[in-house]
């Protein structure tokens, strides 16, 4: 069976950083929970200025 692994990366501006994950946990994730196969979703931050936040989410089925 087909797999495939959904990867984000935004470069968010400090002053935006709060809004953003506000609407990523509590509006963005329950929705892509919403997609057939989609069990898990997690995400990183990274520790150079680039690309500061990633999520992966790995859909099964």
């Amino acid at each position: 069976m087909p797999t495939a692994l959904f990867t984000v990366k935004a470069t968010i501006t400090p002053d935006r950083e709060k809004a953003f994950n506000e609407w990523y946990n509590h509006e963005h994730i329950p929705d892509v929970f919403k997609f057939k196969g989609v069990v898990s979703a997690r995400r990183y931050k990274a520790t150079q200025p680039e690309d500061r936040c990633s999520a992966f989410s790995p859909p099964t089925t």
